[in-house]
């Protein structure tokens, strides 16, 4: 029996497992198998509420012929071929782990207590009459937490107008001049944070971070190293999809494209073919609010009318994953 390992939370990784559940899922002699922390997915390009009803995408029986396993990855040794886990050890033969660092179901809904919180002790102090001033700080470095900064901006303003202008939120580390415009329209700062009340918000994680992996090459950029095909050096049988490249990759058709290159590669080695390279640092991300979205792909930057075609296009894939 072969078996094939997936692990990671992004929608890549739900692309992934459909088409390896539908091209795959029938061979008698392969095994299956994906690794989660949830059993709920939330898509970070389409997160325009963080205090009203997020949208959830469920896994739980949602594909054929792939086992999916809800735990944590406590390490994984590429020379042994193994994974181990707070449920268990697995053996694979071939693995595809994709590094992206994402904000998980639970830890979205420990900052929405941490918001909510934060805000009741501002309207308590406005109140009373006493000053009120706070922060909430994201990392500007990467476009899940930039998602997330809009999405508490909106959800302030609307629900809690008395205690919008109390509230800075802060995004940090923003270099781009057209994505600090943006911002400012919608009310973020892109300057360093300075020492107020409040609530510093720290980078997603990814679900196996390059310090858990043994036998795995790292640059000084603490990315891994490998070949273009996603490859780790002299592991031929893992495709591991570099969490420095994802933080500013989060459009669905992009990441469907990349998932059925990744998935024609396992195949291809499977067949005993030369894979493809599927190795793209490019940037290809969507930032959303209720009145207009920024998209940076190819030449497209910015908020102009290809942006909007572009943002319909995803909206779209949206409604459509949500209704599978």
């Amino acid at each position: 029996m072969t078996t094939l390992v997936l692990i990671g939370m992004s929608p890549r990784c739900y692309f992934i497992a459909e088409q390896l559940s539908r091209k795959l899922g029938g061979h008698a002699h392969l095994e299956l198998i994906w690794l989660v922390n949830s059993e709920k997915m939330i898509l970070p390009s389409s997160l325009t509420t963080v205090l009203g009803v997020v949208g959830e995408i469920s896994l739980k029986k949602k594909f054929e012929h792939l086992r999916l396993v809800t735990t944590e990855v406590k390490s994984l040794s590429l020379r042994d071929r193994r994974i181990t886990t707070t449920t268990g050890s697995f053996n694979y033969d071939y693995l595809i782990l994709d590094q992206a660092r994402l904000f998980s179901v639970g830890e979205l809904k420990k900052l929405r207590q941490g918001w909510l919180q934060l805000i009741t002790t501002l309207q308590a102090r406005l109140n009373t009459g006493q000053k009120a001033a706070a922060e909430v700080v994201f990392d500007g470095r990467e476009a899940s937490s930039v998602q997330l900064a809009l999405a508490l901006r909106a959800d302030v303003a609307e629900r809690f107008p008395k205690v919008n202008r109390y509230l800075e939120i802060i995004c940090q580390g923003v270099k781009d001049s057209s994505l600090k415009e943006f911002l400012t329209r919608h009310q973020i700062s892109a300057r360093r944070a300075v020492s107020r009340p409040g609530m510093i918000v720290g980078s997603p994680r990814s679900m196996v971070a390059s310090q858990k992996i043994r036998g795995l090459r790292i640059d000084q950029r603490g990315q891994a190293v490998t070949e273009v095909d996603g490859s780790p050096l002299s592991f031929p049988e893992v495709i591991i999809i570099d969490g420095a490249v994802r933080d500013w990759q989060n459009l669905l058709r992009f990441e469907k494209t990349l998932a059925s290159l990744a998935v024609e590669n396992i195949q291809s080695k499977l067949d005993g073919l030369a894979p493809r390279e599927i190795i793209s640092h490019a940037k290809a991300f969507i930032l959303q609010t209720n009145k207009e979205s920024y998209v940076e792909f190819g030449s497209i930057q910015g908020t102009g009318p290809r942006a909007r075609l572009v943002a319909a296009l995803e909206r779209r894939t949206t409604k459509q994953l949500n209704n599978r």
